[in-house]
């Protein structure tokens, strides 16, 4: 018996929804007719940092009631700068914050976009007024292998750390501050949590007690993250050593910069707690520079009213305003002290990884 038109155009139907299907994600399914079964809308990324003029491709899902990515149109908008009808959005070239949206099947979705000028490669724009300058320093002594402490020329560093020599300076003539020295740290194949492979600090002669301290990093790419998040890059030193201290880490699921309070001596309601950002996050690029900057003050008296802040690239992160310090003369130490993970799990390398810093600025009062 021959089809009618009708049985034709529904097994064209079935094919076309078996292909389609065939060609999404496993956790991915086509929106019934009318949308019924979605009940939300995902953005992603959920947040960017752009320069005026940029662009950025967004995508947007739906989301099931049991939680499964399912495929709809949407259409986008945009509160600032303007965006395509395919989610790509092009910023603008003033700067401040932007709404990126996406609406399909009754529902919206949303991400944040941040425009912000940067400023000049050869500038510390957060630093505070009125500091007085301890170090600008741009790598440029050989960093030998040793076991014992020894001193970066004049420059006021030293090397405590660097056993086999992971740590040194190289030249990269594509670094953004002060070309070409850079200190390079390597963590090798196999190399154990817990530990650094090379460390270099800055005893201050004079303790403040209050700190600004800036210095370009890049990670590499790819780069393994230790199971718990903490990938530890830099270490701001009390005179009470191990029981009062910051420090500040990498930390994947979206890769940003934090804080850990470890000002456990002076106590504090912040005391023990991982600072994450709370003003902004700044999504850290794999294999790119960054420039972060630290702004850390005592607190007075018995009062919690010590402060740290941190910006990376230029835009404010973290801003905590409830340290508290023992009043023991300020600041003892800073340290470069990249660290992978704690100890306890037994974690090693996988892969060979890298952090580099092209320049580092301290100033303090």
């Amino acid at each position: 018996m021959a089809r009618t038109r009708k049985s034709k155009d529904r097994a064209v139907l079935a094919l076309l929804t078996a292909v389609a299907s065939a060609c999404l994600a496993p956790e991915e399914t086509l929106a019934p007719p009318g949308g019924s079964q979605v009940v939300g809308v995902v953005v992603a990324p959920t947040s960017a940092l752009l320069q005026p003029g940029d662009s950025l491709q967004f995508r947007a899902y739906g989301v099931a009631a049991d939680g499964s990515r399912v495929i709809i149109p949407v259409r986008w908008s945009a509160s600032g700068g303007r965006i395509t009808s395919e989610g790509v959005f092009i910023a603008d070239t003033l700067p401040g914050t932007f709404t990126v949206s996406a609406n399909g099947a009754g529902q919206t979705g949303a991400a944040t976009v941040i425009v912000t000028k940067p400023a000049p490669r050869g500038t510390w724009p957060n630093e505070p007024s009125g500091l007085t300058l301890i170090s600008d320093y741009g790598f440029d002594d050989v960093i030998p292998a040793t076991y014992d402490p020894l001193q970066l020329g004049t420059s006021g560093w030293r090397v405590r750390w660097n056993p086999v020599g992971d740590g040194s300076r190289i030249v990269d003539p594509a670094a953004l501050f002060s070309p070409p020295g850079v200190y390079q740290v390597r963590y090798p194949v196999g190399f154990g949590e817990g530990s650094s492979p090379s460390t270099l600090e800055y005893d201050f002669a004079s303790r403040p007690t209050e700190l600004y301290w800036g210095f370009w990093w890049k990670p590499s790419n790819p780069f393994q993250s230790h199971s718990s998040g903490v990938n530890k890059i830099a270490f701001i030193w009390t005179p009470s050593g191990s029981t009062d201290l910051l420090y500040f880490d990498l930390s994947p699921n979206p890769w940003r910069i934090r804080c850990m309070n470890d000002l456990i001596a002076g106590g504090g309601p912040d005391a023990g707690k991982r600072d994450e950002p709370n003003v902004t996050t700044t999504v850290i690029t794999l294999g790119q520079w960054h420039r972060i900057e630290i702004h850390a003050k005592y607190s007075t008296g018995s009062n919690a009213d010590g402060t740290v802040r941190w910006w990376v690239d230029g835009v404010l992160n973290g801003n905590y305003t409830n340290l508290k310090m023992l009043q023991d003369g300020g600041f003892d130490h800073i340290q470069f002290g990249v660290t992978f993970g704690g100890a306890g799990t037994g974690e090693t390398k996988t892969e060979t990884d890298y952090y580099w810093f092209d320049h580092v600025r301290v100033s303090g009062r």
